[in-house]
């Protein structure tokens, strides 16, 4: 049997590289598509530039032209570039995303079990103060994005979910968190578990959502934060 082959967009830093990283150890085939190389470099990387949304559907042509029909899909990319973050924001976080959906149908490989999963955040639902607007509206749209495409995609069997991660320690964050243990603690006192989260956490998450054992789970965004929502907020000032 074929090992599922996933496309992971933003697979170049942070939870994107962590999941691909992941996928790999489990012996998925991964495409990462991104406008930066990941470091070390891949053979199996893509780059391309979110914002030119037209350009996706022969992106995905030449992937799957290349590398084979996919089976799955994940969503981690997020605006970093210049200029204004609103505009930017909402085309890479939900113009790409969009239009990857709308075009996943001819790159699916139908005969097999299909999945995508959007990464949202728990900023879909609150306020992080020092994040701009663009952020939190992106977010939110992505797990109503995730509503739509399980419905739209769903008779051809393809399962849309969403996964909303609170702060968690990225590859590139490891050192910093090491090294700053007062911050560390700071953050880990927030979750009933008493630790953070790190981005190994939100890739298992993800790579559960995508896999048989969520085979009747579509349409739903999983909040994965340690259970820092749990605790009602005025009792933090109590």
């Amino acid at each position: 049997m074929t090992s599922p082959h996933v496309l992971v967009i933003g697979g170049s830093r942070g939870l994107g590289k962590g999941f691909a990283s992941l996928a790999r150890e489990n012996g998925w085939r991964v495409t990462v598509v991104a406008r930066t190389a990941p470091e070390p470099a891949t053979a199996d990387f893509f780059p391309f530039d979110l914002s030119r949304v037209d350009g996706i559907k022969e992106l995905l042509t030449s992937i799957v032209a290349e590398r084979g029909a996919l089976n799955h899909m994940v969503f981690c990319q997020r605006f970093r570039g210049a200029g204004d973050d609103w505009t930017g924001e909402i085309t890479a976080s939900l113009g790409a995303t969009r239009c990857f959906l709308e075009n996943s149908v001819t790159a699916f490989d139908l005969t097999q079990k299909c999945s995508a999963v959007l990464v949202s955040s728990v900023n879909a639902s609150f306020i992080s103060p020092k994040l701009p607007c663009s952020y939190h509206v992106g977010k939110a749209g992505l797990t109503q994005l995730a509503r739509y495409f399980a419905m739209s995609l769903g008779e051809n069997g393809i399962r849309v979910n969403a996964v909303c991660p609170a702060t968690f320690i990225k590859p590139e964050s490891e050192g910093y968190y090491a090294e700053h243990r007062d911050a560390y603690e700071r953050l880990a006192l927030a979750s009933p578990l008493r630790r953070m989260g790190s981005y190994r956490d939100v890739a298992e998450a993800i790579f559960f959502l995508l896999s048989d054992k969520a085979s009747f789970i579509t349409g739903q965004s999983l909040v994965v934060d340690g259970g820092i929502s749990l605790r009602w907020h005025e009792t933090l000032t109590a």
